[in-house]
């Protein structure tokens, strides 16, 4: 069963999407969509694990995040770009508590053996630069943390 977590409007930009949560896959983590009333930069549809929307100050562009990227939306340029944790020993890594506080966008990455650190704070207006272009390891909507949703 799906249950809308939130909806959230963009009426100055033509659009707005949907989250829903369709309940838990596997121990805690439930399988969260994303739904846009229309495409954005190609798409209208995302799944993930325990991923959350944020909007930046401006309403200009949001973010789609979970543990295993970070993708911004930009409604303007209709572009998308995304960053994923910084490897660390040559190990994967994960994002953790992202959320914007004040100007930054803030959290942590941490690692396979339980360690754990701040990421960088990086203004929110700086976003764009400091993101890859395109969707990265998004592939058809899916983000990688969607493994084992249908």
């Amino acid at each position: 069963m799906v249950n809308r977590i939130n909806q959230f409007d963009f009426p100055e930009h033509g659009v707005a999407i949907d989250v829903e949560d369709f309940g838990e896959h596997h121990r805690d983590a439930a399988r969260i969509e994303f739904a846009a009333s229309r495409p954005l930069c190609g798409l209208a549809r995302w799944a993930t694990t325990n991923g959350q929307l944020l909007v930046l100050p401006d309403r200009s562009a949001v973010l789609l995040c979970d543990h295993c990227v970070i993708v911004l939306i930009d409604f303007v340029d209709n572009h998308a770009c995304y960053l994923e944790p910084p490897r660390m020993l040559g190990l994967r890594a994960y994002f953790s508590k992202i959320r914007l506080e004040g100007r930054f966008l803030v959290g942590e990455v941490y690692g396979v053996f339980d360690w754990r650190r701040p990421l960088e704070p990086m203004p929110w207006n700086e976003l764009r630069q400091r993101f890859f272009s395109g969707w990265g390891p998004v592939v058809n909507g899916r983000f990688p943390s969607a493994v084992g949703i249908d």
